[in-house]
């Protein structure tokens, strides 16, 4: 694999995670009162509002969100590394 498909692949993923990860901001239909009866308890700030999410939506937002960042660091360490040695 060619230097520059795996940067569009790093960035592409990276694109992807965070795009999931803030999706959960948009999903219609969240309470904004606490449930725990049927496990909405966590709360998130959605634009001034707040709303919960279950434990497995937060998870998959915490998942999501870190990948997001950890690949676009990936993505600038890589693009320092390959303009050092290009230049």
């Amino acid at each position: 694999m060619q230097f520059r498909h795996l940067m569009m692949v790093v960035w592409l993923v990276a694109v992807i995670c965070l795009i999931g990860g803030i999706s959960f901001y948009f999903i219609p239909g969240m309470p904004r009162q606490p449930v725990p009866s049927v496990g909405h308890v966590h709360p998130i700030n959605n634009h001034g509002y707040i709303t919960f999410l279950n434990d497995r939506e937060w998870i998959e937002r915490g998942v999501l969100l870190g990948s997001g960042f950890v690949f676009i660091t990936v993505f600038m360490v890589l693009a320092a590394r390959h303009a050092q040695h290009k230049g």
